[in-house]
């Protein structure tokens, strides 16, 4: 697969996710809504500096622009761990689904030579930050609800 191929594939779908994310931010209130916007922002910017970015790479380049696809099963993992934390943060709750959505990212993404006692200490130290992190941002400084599941 070429690289503007590749790369173009990746914008395109992050600008879809801003779709779905800008759909669903609108049902919100303000102050509810400034982060989500906030994102969907970010992200469509980062989709488009990607595109900028390989096309000009593309002129630059003597080998056509290929790439090699590094591990398909990293992504498999990743797009279906999304998709079952989407489905499932409402019911759940938000803290603790984010909690595992974080420790499972945490310990697939890192290479494999990496030993698994240091996969799974900084998953559970990162996890638990980002949580923390986001409950003290959101919960007590901004005062903005997260969505509260069976277990919160």
């Amino acid at each position: 697969m070429a690289l503007l191929t590749a790369n173009a594939f990746l914008s395109a779908s992050l600008l879809v996710v801003c779709g779905i994310f800008l759909a669903e931010t609108t049902k919100l209130d303000y102050p509810s809504n400034v982060f989500p916007y906030l994102l969907v922002a970010l992200i469509a910017i980062f989709a488009l500096t990607i595109l900028g970015q390989t096309l000009i790479a593309r002129r630059l380049s003597d080998d056509g622009g290929k790439v090699r696809v590094g591990n398909p099963g990293k992504v498999v993992t990743i797009v279906i761990t999304s998709l079952i934390y989407i489905a499932v943060i409402e019911e759940i709750g938000y803290y603790f689904t984010t909690g595992i959505y974080l420790l499972l990212l945490a310990f697939v993404l890192p290479p494999k030579e990496m030993p698994v006692r240091k996969k799974v200490v900084n998953a559970i130290i990162l996890s638990v930050m980002v949580i923390l992190l986001i409950f003290g941002v959101f919960e007590i400084a901004l005062q903005v609800p997260t969505p509260k599941g069976m277990l919160l």
